[in-house]
């Protein structure tokens, strides 16, 4: 039986009301998360740093700038997830 933390899923998002809920939700459930959010998380870090405080973050939890309309970027974001929320 795969262990969740080998199942990587990617939160399109990560950074807003719904996709920060979601990135909660699925660390406590023990997946590792690939959060895409729109800026750059080295140039606004304090933007998401909710993200990084939520249990299990530290471990399980990438932030990656990725815009949605490029589709390059996205598929380079979701490459390798067992799931894309």
């Amino acid at each position: 039986e795969d262990k969740k933390t080998d199942k990587i899923v990617c939160v399109t998002g990560a950074g807003g009301f719904i996709g920060s809920w979601l990135v909660k939700q699925l660390l406590a459930k023990g997946y590792t998360v690939r959060g895409a959010v729109h800026s750059n998380p080295a140039d606004d870090g304090r933007k998401y740093e909710h993200l990084r405080e939520l249990e299990g973050a530290k471990e399980r939890l990438e932030i990656v700038k990725a815009d949605i309309l490029d589709y390059q970027a996205l598929v380079t974001v979701i490459r390798g997830c067992h799931g894309v929320f």
